[in-house]
């Protein structure tokens, strides 16, 4: 976790950019989200499992009437 030092600095060396330069320095100061792959896996494979899964209820439940 960052501390708000660390927070208020990199806010105010952006502040301190030209207008057009500030966009592309913001986008090189954060760290990318997806850099980590294991989260989006353990999405997909939740999100198959949950669909395998009501799609058997559903049949079920269709062939039980």
């Amino acid at each position: 976790m960052r501390d708000v030092a660390e927070i208020k600095r990199a806010r105010d060396r952006l502040a301190a950019l030209p207008v057009p330069l500030r966009r592309t320095q913001a986008l090189t100061l954060a760290a990318s989200r997806t850099a980590d792959p294991v989260p989006i896996v353990i999405g997909g494979v939740l999100a198959l499992v949950m669909l395998t899964v009501f799609g058997a209820a559903a049949a079920m439940s269709t062939l039980s009437r």
